[in-house]
């Protein structure tokens, strides 16, 4: 919903997509105003929880990892080597 709320105000507003502003930024930054201006006016929060949010990260950071290049992994040397064990 956000991101189909982001298509929208790309929509409207042409310099967002004259300079490929991505619609989840938009909307995302829409609704991160909207909440916290909820929170200031009647102490609305929003809290998500700890694991739904750390398999997401787990998914996410393994997803980037796949799409490495290996000869580019090769370039670093050791520093990479260090890094991975």
């Amino acid at each position: 919903m956000t991101i189909l709320l982001g298509v929208r105000i790309n929509q409207w507003v042409p310099v967002f997509s004259r300079y490929s502003i991505p619609p989840a930024v938009t909307g995302g930054l829409l609704v991160a105003v909207l909440l916290a201006v909820l929170g200031v006016l009647f102490e609305f929060k929003v809290t998500f929880g700890d694991t739904l949010r750390n398999a997401l990260l787990l998914i996410f950071f393994a997803a980037l990892g796949l799409t490495a290049k290996f000869r580019r992994l090769t370039t670093g040397g050791m520093a990479v080597a260090g890094c991975a064990c």
